[in-house]
């Protein structure tokens, strides 16, 4: 007998599956075998709390990966609708750290996305990098004082942002969502 399952937590992606109770309960999802009874993602900060210039940990744990070691799960995550970087530890564990400088309630999001995993990390490197030179042509621009060399470093400089931007959109066409995005929310006063 076929039981419907519903995976119900506020920290999970919400994943409805069909199984026997003597099967075991699992959906696969474009090669990634997920166990219906642990939440897709979790994630957490290390405190309900903060004080002002305290600093708070991030982490988010994926429970499962593809079979496939040409694909994997990733995360975008962003605080208060703001991207942010999340460093990968393994396959399963992120984690970020940040100091809270100002008094607000926050809200950690997290997606998990599916994609195919040297394409993605070549863009990634590549979006950094670029990050890096956009940086760099700025503190340029603020002492340069010749009118000519100013000109050439903003048109590298609108290059160079036009080259970051096209390459953020090129990595977000390449990711598959999976589920919904997980929440969780701290307070720094």
């Amino acid at each position: 007998m076929k039981l419907p399952i519903f995976v119900m937590t506020c920290l999970s992606v919400c994943l409805p599956v069909s199984a026997s109770l003597a099967e075991e309960r699992s959906l696969i999802f474009e090669g990634i075998r997920h166990s219906s009874l642990r939440p897709l993602v979790e994630i957490s900060s290390d405190k309900a709390s903060y004080q002002l210039n305290e600093t708070a940990i991030l982490r988010a744990s994926l429970s499962t990966k593809p079979h496939d070691p040409s694909y994997e799960l990733d995360l975008v995550a962003n605080l208060n609708g703001n991207n942010l970087f999340l460093e990968r530890l393994t396959d399963f564990e992120f984690y970020t750290s940040l100091p809270m400088v100002q008094a607000n309630t926050y809200t950690f999001e997290v997606q998990v996305v599916f994609q195919e995993k040297e394409y993605a990390r070549d863009l990634i490197t590549a979006i950094r990098n670029l990050g890096d030179e956009i940086v760099q042509i700025e503190s340029e621009l603020l002492s340069e004082t010749d009118p000519e060399r100013i000109t050439q470093l903003q048109a590298q400089l609108a290059r160079k942002q036009s080259l970051k931007s096209s390459t953020e959109a090129e990595l977000a066409q390449h990711r598959s969502p999976v589920g919904n995005p997980t929440q969780v929310q701290f307070i720094a006063e």
